[in-house]
């Protein structure tokens, strides 16, 4: 049985139509499906960058020279492309100033140019016993770091070894002492104890030895 012309170009335009719809549905699919992949992307990049930012103010006498070693002394496993950035400033003449030397607050700031979005916190650098627990808890995450790569911690005393092997680019201040500001990797190790009693570990500063931290 043949098809009459009329049916032939109704089964065409029939067959056509279900192609432009199934086109047309693919693309929808493809858009929604991209749509839920930068949805959990940009879930992740919140979640790591919230849980950097939170232990950026838990450590906060950081020394903030390089964003290479704050990556990597931080753990912060952000996202591909999301970049971590501090601007130091001064108060001077009733204005917060950008100082390229010392500072009375920094501004943290981690950003993902994929979403267009930044998170920040400002660290303000007095003098206190919470920003000298930060000090402390910097200096033992990078002991942890050093224990992590060679599954033993460095002697008594050495706290040198940190930036022998480029964990650390500088040891942190003790917030209560003049910062040291020669340019030696060593600047700083007179401001704190270190003890390794046989893997166990005792840190406290010089001028606060009663706030210690023991691991």
């Amino acid at each position: 049985m043949k098809l009459k012309g009329a049916n032939l170009l109704e089964l065409s335009l029939s067959i056509a139509f279900a192609l432009v719809v199934f086109a047309i549905t693919l693309q929808l699919v493809q858009e929604s499906t991209d749509r839920i992949n930068k949805g959990f992307s940009f879930q992740t990049f919140q979640q790591s960058a919230f849980s950097t930012l939170l232990k950026i103010q838990h450590q906060n006498q950081w020394h903030w020279g390089s964003a290479a070693s704050l990556n990597k002394i931080l753990n912060a496993n952000l996202p591909k492309e999301s970049t971590i950035t501090a601007t130091n400033y001064i108060f001077s003449n009733n204005q917060w100033l950008a100082s390229n030397n010392d500072s009375d607050a920094t501004h943290i700031q981690i950003e993902n140019p994929t979403f267009n979005k930044k998170l920040s916190v400002f660290i303000i650098s007095s003098a206190s016993k919470k920003n000298l627990m930060g000090s402390l808890t910097t200096l033992k995450l990078a002991l942890l770091e050093y224990y992590r790569i060679n599954q033993f911690y460095p002697p008594t005393h050495q706290l040198n070894y940190l930036t022998q092997t480029n964990i650390l680019n500088n040891l942190p201040n003790n917030p209560y002492t003049i910062q040291d500001l020669n340019s030696t990797s060593n600047k700083n190790m007179t401001d704190w104890h270190y003890e390794n009693n046989n893997g166990n570990i005792t840190l406290f500063s010089y001028t606060h030895p009663q706030i210690q931290l023991t691991f």
